[in-house]
C-alpha cells in the first residue's frame, strides 16, 4: 500500500529510474578509479551524459567545464556577509587573530535552555527539552531522597504533563531527509579560480552549501518547528518470534506543531584537492575531548573552531535542545580512499608498504599520492573522532569506498569496493548499517529492489539495512522493501544548484522552487556566491 502512495509521488522518476545507467568512464580498481575521483571532485555530483535522475539532470558535469576556455570564467559577485544571519543569533567568535573579511564566522547562539545551576536539574532538563520525558525522571528518580526535594518533584510533576501532551506522528512516511556536502568557510577564496580552476568553482557552487546559508536553514527550520531526527528514529529492525527481523516504521513521539526531519552529510573527507580552497582542514579534538574544526589561513595561522555541518549543529543543538529528538543527530557519509574527516587513513593509497595493493598500478599512484608516514597515528586519530561522534548521537555511513556509481559499476567493482570500505574505513568508525549512494545513484527503480539483486543481496549481506538515494523531486519518498528487510529514502540537496532554481523560480517559469516547504530560497542565497549557478 505504501509504495502504491509513493509510485505517485514518484511517477515522473520511474522511467529514469528503471534504466541502468552508463558510467561513461568505467574506472579499473585501482589506478583508474583514482583518477576518476581525483577530477570528479565534488563529492557525488558528477555524472554522465547518460540517463539520469532528475537530481543529476540539474547539475552540469566536472568533465563538460573541464574544456571550456578560463576566458570565459563567471564574475563573482560582490562577496560579504549579509548582516543579521537570523534572530537569535549573538556575537560572533574571537580567535585572536585577524580574519579575512570573506570568512564565515559562525555566531554564538543565543540559547533558549536556562541552567538551575543543579546538575542533576539541568540534566533532566535537558533530556525533556529533548522529549525523552523517561529518561528525564529516571535522572531524577535516581537520586537519592528525591521525594523531599521540591524542585525535583515539581519537575517530575512538569515531566508527566509535558508527556501526556505528546502526539504520535501521524506518518512516518512523510519524513523529509535533507543532505549538505563539506561547507564553505570562505567563498573569496572557494570561488577563486586561480586558487583551482573554474571546473571545480562552477562544482563548489554548484554542489556546496556556505556556512552563512547553513546557519539560515536550520535556524528557518528550527523557527518554523522542524526537530532533528535519526534514520534509526524513523524505522528500525526488529526480530520476530521465530529469530527473523524485519523493517518496520517506529512510532515518533513529538507535541502539536513540530515536525520531524533527517539530516546527513555527505563525503565528510576533507579531500586533498580541497586544500587551501576556502574549507576546513580536518576534525580535531580540543582538550576538553570536544570536536572540533581546523581551519588553515593564509599565512599558515591554524585556527580551531566550528566549520562545518557536525561542529555547528553541536553548538545549535547546545543552545537549542528542542531541535532535537532524545538526543538524534545526523548521519555523517565516508568514502574510504582518501581517507576520513581529513586523515590519510588508506594503505591502499597511502601505505607504500600495504600488502594488499595491485602493483601493476604503483608508478601511477606514486605520481598521485604520497607515503603517510604517520598514517598509524592519522588512523587512531580518525578513529576517536569516530568515537566522539557516535557519543554525541550521530551515525556514520559508508559513501562507498571509492565514491563509485554504485548503479552503474559491475558487480564485482561493487564487491571489491564494498570490501575495501569494510577493510579501510569500518575498523575506523566501528561499522555501519547505512549506506549513503555517491552521485545519489541507486541500485536499482523506484519499485523495489529485485529479489535477484545481486548488487543488493551483496550489500545485505554486509550488513546494510538502510539505503539512501538523491532525489529532490519530492519533499519525501520512503520505501520498506516487499520482504521488510530494507529502508530505503530519497534525500534533498539543499545546495547552489537547489536554491538558485528556487530563488529563479519567483521570476522565472521555467525553474523549479523544490525548497519552499523548507524556507524561501531568496532569504538564503549567498550573495557571495558567482551567478548563475548552472
Amino acid at each position: 500500500m505504501r509504495d502504491t502512495r509513493t509510485k505517485n509521488a514518484s511517477q515522473k522518476r520511474s522511467k529514469k529510474h528503471r534504466k541502468k545507467q552508463v558510467f561513461g568512464r568505467q574506472s579499473i580498481f585501482a589506478g583508474g578509479f583514482c583518477i576518476v575521483a581525483a577530477l570528479a571532485i565534488v563529492i557525488g555530483i558528477f555524472v554522465s551524459n547518460k540517463t539520469k535522475t532528475p537530481y543529476e539532470k540539474q547539475v552540469i558535469t566536472l568533465y563538460e567545464k573541464e574544456n571550456e576556455s578560463l576566458a570565459e570564467q563567471q564574475t563573482n559577485p560582490e562577496a560579504g556577509m549579509d548582516e543579521g544571519i537570523s534572530s537569535g543569533l549573538k556575537q560572533v567568535r574571537d580567535y585572536g587573530v585577524k580574519l579575512p573579511e570573506s570568512f564565515q564566522n559562525p555566531p554564538i547562539f543565543e540559547s533558549t535552555f536556562t541552567s538551575t545551576g543543579d546538575t542533576v536539574l539541568d540534566t533532566a532538563n535537558r533530556y525533556a527539552a529533548m522529549y525523552d520525558y523517561d529518561k528525564a525522571i529516571e535522572t531524577i528518580q535516581a537520586v537519592s531522597g528525591y521525594e523531599s526535594n521540591a524542585e525535583y518533584t515539581k519537575a517530575l510533576e512538569e515531566y508527566d504533563l509535558e508527556k501526556s501532551r505528546l502526539f504520535q506522528w501521524n506518518d512516518n512516511y512523510t519524513i523529509t531527509h535533507i543532505f549538505f556536502h563539506t561547507l564553505i568557510v570562505d567563498p573569496e577564496k572557494t570561488f577563486d579560480v586561480s586558487l583551482s580552476s573554474k571546473a571545480q568553482v562552477i562544482a563548489y557552487n554548484e554542489a556546496m552549501t556556505t556556512i552563512d546559508e547553513f546557519v539560515k536553514i536550520i535556524q528557518k527550520m528550527y523557527d518554523d518547528g522542524y526537530v532533528l531526527v535519526g534514520l534509526h528514529d524513523v524505522a528500525e529492525m526488529v526480530t520476530q518470534p521465530d529469530g527473523t527481523q524485519i523493517m518496520q516504521m517506529k512510532p515518533i513521539y513529538l507535541p502539536a506543531g513540530k515536525t520531524p526531519f533527517v539530516l546527513s552529510q555527505d563525503d565528510v573527507c576533507y579531500y586533498e584537492y580541497m586544500t587551501g580552497q576556502g574549507f576546513a582542514d580536518r576534525f580535531v579534538l580540543d582538550e576538553n575531548g570536544k570536536i572540533t574544526n581546523e581551519y588553515t589561513l593564509d599565512d599558515g595561522t591554524v585556527i580551531r573552531g566550528s566549520f562545518d555541518v557536525l561542529t555547528i549543529l553541536e553548538d545549535f543543538i547546545e543552545a537549542h535542545p528542542d531541535f532535537s529528538y532524545r538526543g538524534a543527530r545526523g548521519t555523517i557519509a565516508v568514502t574510504g580512499y582518501n581517507g576520513i574527516f581529513g586523515y590519510r587513513t588508506s594503505d591502499y593509497w597511502y601505505n607504500w608498504n600495504c600488502d594488499y595493493f595491485d602493483q601493476q598500478n604503483a608508478d601511477e599512484r606514486q605520481r598521485m599520492y604520497y607515503n603517510n608516514e604517520n598514517i598509524e597515528a592519522d588512523k587512531a586519530a580518525a578513529k576517536e573522532i569516530a568515537a566522539a561522534m557516535k557519543e554525541l548521537g550521530w551515525t556514520i555511513a559508508s559513501h562507498s569506498w571509492g565514491h563509485i556509481y554504485i548503479g552503474s559499476s559491475s558487480y564485482g567493482r561493487v564487491c571489491w569496493d564494498t570490501d575495501m570500505w569494510e577493510r579501510e574505513v569500518a575498523p575506523l568508525v566501528g561499522g555501519t548499517d547505512i549506506i549513503i549512494f555517491a552521485f545519489g545513484e541507486d541500485l536499482d527503480g523506484w519499485q523495489g529492489y529485485a529479489a535477484d539483486n545481486e548488487k543488493f543481496l551483496y550489500l545485505k549481506q554486509k550488513g546494510f539495512d538502510y539505503y539512501c538515494n538523491v532525489d529532490a523531486s519530492s519533499e519525501h519518498w520512503i520505501q520498506i522493501g516487499a520482504n521488510k528487510d530494507y529502508f530505503r529514502q530519497a534525500r534533498r540537496n539543499l545546495d547552489g544548484t537547489r536554491m538558485w532554481e528556487a530563488v529563479m523560480s519567483y521570476t522565472d517559469s521555467s525553474y523549479h522552487n523544490r525548497l519552499s516547504d523548507l524556507f524561501d530560497a531568496r532569504d538564503i542565497f549567498d550573495p557571495a556566491r558567482p551567478t548563475p549557478v548552472e
